[in-house]
């Protein structure tokens, strides 16, 4: 009599319980829209989103005080989104919510598992609104099939929209004076002098110096665009065409020239248009800097045994 009376009360509370399409009625506008919003993106060129933006959503139902289901959506500028759904490993409270028969469906709807989490994935396109109602869809079926929803507990959402890109400072033009400054926080001693081609920054730190001349001027400013910086060399004989040519291959930070008749200039130029950091700027001349001394290494190695000329000696200075 009893088991006949839990049997009958099931078979009442199944009849209650909201179909599918019940459940698309009442749940899907909001989730529709919730997904469309974390996955719509601005055409390129807009302005409104930068390399490596994203979003995410993340849709989930908790019918147990410590468990958690859900659902999340991965969203790029330009790209597919990847959904996600839960898979229980490493959950185990989650799994009696996952068992075969979700994992069975998961595959049928072309869910693989993947991912540091190992859930079930699918790279989807959502590219439209027509596109986003459809995923809403296949989202409340997984929920409604899956984790047995049927509105008894509330769907919660959780977004966020971030990326990968900092926000710092930027230069496209600086003054003498500024590369000045620039150079004297990473330690330099540094003056501004000029030149017959134009301004010229001196930055000594240790027994190297820097010899920075300043191009591409802004007209009607003192900003300028390109930033040279020079050291001049001299091995105390003549460099071969294949000495040049082995230098320049070993050398990616630098160009190296005859400079006169046995004096070589070691050259980098700093491009400032489009936008650079002072981080940029300051590697830049570190990376300049170690291109310089390899350059002495190399025609030092070069000079042979002890009846060689002596080692070179290095004068930066501007030419």
């Amino acid at each position: 009599m009893k088991d006949e009376l839990i049997t009958s009360t099931y078979r009442q509370l199944n009849l209650l319980a909201p179909t599918l399409e019940e459940i698309y009625q009442k749940d899907l506008p909001t989730v529709a829209t919730r997904i469309w919003k974390a996955c719509q993106w601005a055409e390129r060129g807009s302005g409104s989103w930068r390399i490596g933006d994203y979003k995410f959503l993340v849709i989930s139902i908790t019918p147990e005080p410590a468990t958690t289901l859900y659902m999340q959506f991965w969203s790029e500028p330009d790209e597919d989104v990847v959904a996600e759904v839960l898979s229980g490993e490493g959950t185990p409270d989650v799994l009696k919510y996952v068992q075969q028969r979700q994992r069975e469906l998961m595959r049928s709807l072309g869910y693989d598992t993947g991912g540091r989490a190992k859930n079930f994935r699918k790279v989807i396109s959502i590219r439209n609104v027509a596109e986003a109602e459809q995923v809403a869809r296949e989202t409340l079926r997984i929920f409604y099939d899956c984790f047995d929803y049927r509105g008894q507990w509330p769907l919660s959402f959780h977004g966020k929209r971030g990326g990968r890109a900092e926000s710092v400072p930027v230069y496209q033009a600086l003054t003498p004076e500024d590369f000045a400054k620039l150079a004297a926080s990473d330690g330099y001693t540094t003056s501004v002098a000029s030149a017959s081609d134009g301004p010229v920054v001196l930055a000594q730190r240790g027994d190297r110096q820097v010899a920075a001349r300043l191009f591409s001027r802004i007209p009607k400013s003192g900003l300028y665009r390109v930033i040279v910086l020079d050291a001049i060399l001299d091995p105390g004989r003549p460099i071969s065409d294949r000495t040049l040519a082995e230098l320049n291959a070993a050398l990616p930070d630098a160009t190296v020239v005859r400079h006169g008749v046995s004096e070589i200039a070691v050259s980098a130029m700093l491009r400032l248009e489009g936008g650079v950091t002072t981080t940029w700027i300051l590697k830049s001349v570190d990376a300049w800097q170690s291109a310089v001394r390899e350059c002495e290494r190399s025609l030092q190695g070069d000079q042979g045994d002890t009846n060689s000329p002596k080692p070179p000696k290095s004068q930066e200075h501007v030419h």
